[in-house]
């Protein structure tokens, strides 16, 4: 359960939990669940607090569209 991430990330490459949770469209308490699976990446600042990298948000949504197209019948 490790939300460390490989390297170091700049302000702009960061979005803080509510950020997150716009985009995605999810509760906050889902986007941590996804970062404790590892399905998101994440790190944490000095207080604690976690910032997912927008990277990572943007793969899950391209993996969610094209979860949905393949269900729909649709190739890509």
């Amino acid at each position: 359960m490790s939300t460390k991430a490989p390297r170091k990330y700049t302000l702009d490459e960061l979005v803080n939990l509510t950020e997150a949770s716009h985009e995605l469209r999810m509760l906050s308490a889902r986007v941590r669940q996804l970062v404790d699976e590892g399905k998101l990446l994440a790190v944490r600042d000095h207080a604690g607090r976690r910032y997912v990298v927008r990277e990572s948000i943007l793969a899950l949504i391209k993996a969610r569209m094209e979860q949905r197209a393949k269900r729909a019948g649709v190739a890509s």
